[in-house]
């Protein structure tokens, strides 16, 4: 896998939410009080890097959609069914594909919280060539008992 990182992540579920929704306004940042609905917020909700073998790691991080709908709770539930198959694989803008686990959602005063995360596998820091150029190996057989 190419260079994944969180930031890279939230691009690829921004890029989804627009295809699926291009009438809404989609942010990752602090977005100004009174902005219209409907409306998706998209935030890291935790992260997390382990060492796995060789020089990989297994990264994964956990999102936060918040969808604040036009027209009420029924639109939340629209909503939440159709993010299900929006985010259940997203492309990032390495060319490489994501697939979302620990799908949820639920619904509060009117706004759809939809969790999702995503895990994978990367090779951190620049590429550095060949792990290894050449080999060579002598290999001495006797059948007699001596070496």
């Amino acid at each position: 896998m190419a260079e994944v990182s969180t930031n890279i992540i939230l691009d690829g579920i921004t890029l989804c939410l627009r295809e699926a929704y291009p009438d809404r306004l989609i942010a990752s940042d602090a977005v100004e009080q009174g902005f219209l609905a409907p409306a998706f917020i998209v935030t890291l909700v935790s992260g997390e890097r382990k060492p796995a073998l060789g020089r990989r790691v297994r990264l994964r991080a956990d999102f936060e959609v918040r969808s604040f709908p036009a027209f009420g709770r029924e639109e939340c539930y629209e909503t939440a069914d159709a993010l299900f198959s929006a985010l259940g694989r997203i492309r990032l803008k390495t060319g490489d594909e994501l697939w979302g686990t620990d799908m949820s959602f639920k619904v509060e005063d009117g706004i759809l919280h939809f969790f999702v995360s995503y895990a994978c596998f990367a090779f951190p820091g620049e590429d550095d060539g060949e792990l290894m150029e050449k080999m060579e190996s002598r290999v001495r057989l006797s059948f007699d008992g001596r070496a």
